[in-house]
């Protein structure tokens, strides 16, 4: 018996290299650069994400440590409207009062503007670095009194034993 080679043939797909044509050389570069760009812009993006992720959480973060400060201290500082009496304790010294509570906030040395309010009230004109003493009508006198008055009623409260400036008590001491 005769073997026989019989060969049979079919069609088939194998993964292989091939040599780029010109048109696909220039197609893929075009891609390549393409893809680079949005890379870029994809990176920048990302950055720019982050670094305002980053600020958000700072700004947190400091809101927080305000916060903690808050409730570790009990206390923050605010604009609270003050009354300064000039010439108490003493001529060059003034005593600066809280309105809300009454509460004593500081003793001071005047100013060297505020020294020189006794010049101006004994006539003498203010140079322009001094300012001029506003004019006080009888009804804000009034009210200026009323309310010196009320700051002093608190201040004895709390000080037992304290005059207002220019009290009478201040004046028979004058004499």
């Amino acid at each position: 018996m005769k073997k026989t080679n019989k060969i049979e043939i079919k069609k088939t797909t194998r993964y292989l290299q091939c040599q780029l044509t010109t048109a696909e050389l220039l197609e893929a570069g075009k891609a390549q650069a393409d893809t680079s760009i949005a890379l870029g812009v994809l990176e920048n993006d990302r950055k720019r994400i982050m670094d305002e992720l980053k600020a958000k959480a700072s700004a947190l973060e400091a809101k927080g440590c305000v916060y903690a400060g808050m409730v570790a201290t009990g206390y923050v500082f605010r604009d609270v409207p003050c009354t300064e009496f000039l010439g108490d304790p003493k001529p060059t010294k003034k005593t600066i009062m809280r309105e809300d509570t009454g509460a004593q906030v500081a003793i001071e040395d005047l100013t060297e503007s505020e020294l020189q309010r006794e010049l101006v009230a004994l006539g003498n004109e203010p140079t322009s670095e001094q300012p001029m003493n506003p004019v006080v009508t009888p009804e804000t006198q009034d009210a200026i009194e009323r309310r010196a008055k009320e700051l002093w009623g608190k201040i004895k409260a709390a000080k037992p034993g304290a005059t207002p400036p220019n009290s009478d008590a201040d004046a028979a001491a004058a004499n």
